[in-house]
């Protein structure tokens, strides 16, 4: 029977950037897993345990690389939920629709959020167009 260390090591592939990516089974959100004596495991919170150090039970594990599927322990960082969140919204350069976050596109709310102006340009544009349309139809049933 192979140990949990062969089973890990076997479902880690290559790669030319550094990265140690998990070639077994992944979750919905990209993160390696496997079985561990019966328990479902995340891939990269095992190779840190396995090759640094426990993980705190109120820390995260932190993908520096932002690769949910790499292994490499010195990609992986433990850090507190909201640091990890932090992090994660500081390296997003883009929004969702995709334009580029520049001092020119973006505003800050008073909360600290970044916001997109051109998107909130074209939302409150299409919001306009929905109460002229609704008073529009409204002067019509009159």
């Amino acid at each position: 029977m192979m140990s949990v260390l062969d089973r890990f090591l076997a479902k880690v592939g290559p790669s030319d950037d550094g990265c140690a990516p998990w070639q077994g089974a992944k979750n919905n959100h990209g993160y390696g897993q496997l079985y561990v004596a019966g328990k479902r495991v995340l891939a990269h919170r095992l190779a840190y345990e396995m090759f640094v150090e426990p993980i705190p039970d109120d820390r995260v594990i932190d993908h520096v690389c932002q690769n949910p599927a790499c292994v490499n322990p010195h990609h992986l960082d433990v850090v507190t939920q909201q640091e990890n969140m932090q992090r994660s919204i500081e390296r997003r350069t883009h929004c969702r629709a995709g334009h580029e976050f520049t001092p020119e596109t973006t505003r800050y709310t008073v909360a600290g959020y970044r916001r997109c102006r051109l998107c909130d340009r074209i939302h409150l544009r299409r919001a306009s167009a929905r109460r002229r349309q609704a008073n529009n139809q409204q002067k019509e049933e009159q």
